[in-house]
């Protein structure tokens, strides 16, 4: 038997789960940008924020609310992104998930 095909499973698996590991860090940011832009324009309105910062050009109250969101989604990925690089217990190694999935 050939041993290419553990190890081609191997890594299915493992950009498998790096694949649901992204996603559910961009699904977090997401619901903590909702979460914190709800917060901050419930008590500033992006208009005012422009005359205290007139470096700004908004057109419109809701490119403020758009930026204002993408901005609290890049923190939060950030964020997201880096509990999960530090709290990997074992970096991935597929020389060793490989000869640990073969069987005798």
């Amino acid at each position: 038997m050939s041993n290419a095909a553990p190890t081609d499973s191997n890594s299915r698996h493992i950009a498998e789960k790096k694949r649901l590991e992204l996603i559910a860090a961009l699904w977090s940011a997401f619901l903590a940008a909702c979460f914190g832009s709800l917060v901050f324009f419930s008590q500033f309105d992006p208009p005012t924020l422009v005359h205290a910062a007139s470096q700004l050009r908004l057109t419109d109250s809701l490119t403020g609310y758009a930026l204002g969101f993408f901005f609290f989604w890049v923190v939060g990925a950030i964020g997201a992104l880096l509990t999960l690089t530090l709290t990997r217990k074992n970096p991935i190694n597929t020389e060793t998930d490989a000869s640990s999935s073969q069987q005798p």
